[in-house]
């Protein structure tokens, strides 16, 4: 059994990489990328599969009541070093502490500014609703957070920043634990290394979107939420907490709290009976059945039923995205039919220059990551369906697929942002599927490695051609 991503397929992964940026730079030579992007997908193909190599053998003799502490301590040392550089780096570009393209990052600062202010003048809460972006409830959460955040450090960027890597670094703690209850401590160790060391969960925590807590909160919940569910005892605490962490999401992302709910109450409903027992499943669907219709209030169903009434604008979205000033008039060929067979792996890496396109540029490296991780989280899938045992693990599984199914039909299913709050988990099953590996599959992994080459080649040409 392993316990690490196998060295031979880290080998093969990180040549494929530079071959790949090799062959884009000189096919499109005049669009190259610029050295900082050049060097930090490198770092981060490289650092990532020789650390998910490395690390996990390393670390094998620590004991298991010492490696979550090793994992959220190492996963902090990281993230706080990368919130230093980046705000260095961001000075050095733009002298501001703000990334690229970063209209969402400072309208939410804008909008803490003002809110520290009325917190101040003790006015707040009478104008929350003015505060989100675009009035939507799914911001005020965030930015209700971020005004209090001001509110005691005096607008300070750097501290909201210092607090994302502490929120990052639980995420990796949670995603442990979540995999040690449910399979075991291989898998646990080998997920929360993945996620300690996952680039674009790193990347996030030096701006100042709300990526990172969304993830920490959906990550939370679904850990909390799986120790009810296979703790024999039905704790009023324990309880209430998680039933907080639930409403919480809405209010940072209504899908997200709507995928959370709803992916628990098929996890009540369809977890095994041995696991959960009858009384235990009427008690929490009907907990469940009470947050989704009254807790979370008329204002969420509101958004809720805007949501889904607003599901077929992907291809409205894609027209403007192929007529748009800078746009791709390739965009309007998009839409479900590519995004749904696609989106455990999308986004591909962006390994071109491409005005206002600096950030994807920045994440080529991380988007590689999970393009290659994905053939594993998908390969765990069809284990699951093979040997059945999807049914002691429902909670995690439905949140994942359900929050992609949405995500492929929504306007967003490009856009690799809107895919943090399943990466975790993408991680988390991957890790699994390489504890189980067997001989066969090494073959089917370097027929993927070939699908992946040729798809990022044809990638960037469709980037630069439809422009």
């Amino acid at each position: 059994m392993l316990n690490c991503f196998p060295q031979i397929f880290s080998k093969k992964v990180i040549w494929l990489y530079l071959a790949a940026l090799l062959v884009v730079s000189l096919a499109f030579l005049n669009y190259s990328m610029k050295a900082l992007f050049l060097i930090s997908g490198i770092l981060s193909v490289v650092l990532f599969f020789h650390f998910s190599n490395t690390l996990p053998k390393k670390w094998a003799r620590i004991s298991d009541r010492s490696i979550g502490r090793k994992i959220f301590v190492t996963a902090l040392i990281i993230r706080v070093f990368w919130v230093i550089i980046s705000c260095i780096m961001f000075w050095y570009l733009h002298d501001d502490l703000f990334d690229f393209e970063a209209m969402d990052s400072r309208t939410y600062h804008d909008c803490a500014v003002l809110g520290h202010q009325l917190m101040k003048n003790r006015e707040y809460f009478a104008n929350i609703r003015n505060l989100g972006i675009g009035g939507e409830l799914s911001d005020a959460g965030y930015v209700t957070y971020l005004s209090f955040i001001y509110y005691l450090t005096n607008d300070s960027i750097i501290f909201v920043r210092l607090l994302k890597a502490v929120w990052g670094a639980w995420t990796c703690l949670s995603i442990y634990k979540i995999a040690n209850r449910n399979f075991g401590t291989a898998t646990g160790r080998l997920a929360g290394i993945m996620c300690m060391i996952a680039p674009n969960l790193i990347y996030y925590c030096g701006l100042h979107l709300k990526e990172v807590e969304m993830v920490f909160l959906a990550t939370l919940f679904v850990e909390r939420a799986d120790y009810l569910l296979k703790n024999k005892r039905i704790k009023a605490t324990e309880t209430v907490i998680t039933v907080l962490i639930g409403i919480l999401t809405f209010f940072f992302r209504t899908a997200l709290g709507a995928v959370l709910c709803l992916s628990f109450l098929m996890a009540v409903v369809f977890t095994n009976s041995r696991i959960v027992g009858p009384a235990k499943k009427l008690i929490m669907g009907f907990l469940v059945v009470m947050v989704l219709g009254v807790a979370v209030g008329e204002s969420v169903r509101v958004e809720i039923q805007s949501m889904i009434d607003s599901r077929d604008q992907q291809e409205a979205n894609m027209q403007w995205r192929a007529e748009r000033s800078g746009g791709n008039k390739f965009a309007v060929y998009a839409g479900k039919t590519v995004f749904a067979p696609l989106i455990f792996t999308i986004p591909f890496p962006t390994m071109v220059t491409i005005e206002t396109h600096e950030q994807l540029q920045m994440l080529n490296g991380g988007n590689f990551v999970k393009n290659i991780t994905s053939f594993f989280t998908i390969l765990a899938m069809f284990m699951f369906l093979k040997t059945g045992d999807w049914r002691k693990h429902v909670l995690p599984i439905s949140y994942m697929l359900g929050y992609l199914v949405v995500l492929a039909v929504s306007s967003f299913a490009q856009s690799e942002r809107f895919h943090q709050p399943a990466l975790p988990f993408e991680m988390m099953f991957a890790a699994y599927a390489l504890c189980n590996l067997k001989r066969k599959h090494a073959r089917y992994f370097n027929f993927w490695l070939i699908f992946i080459f040729v798809v990022v080649i044809g990638w960037n040409w469709f980037k630069l051609a439809g422009r």
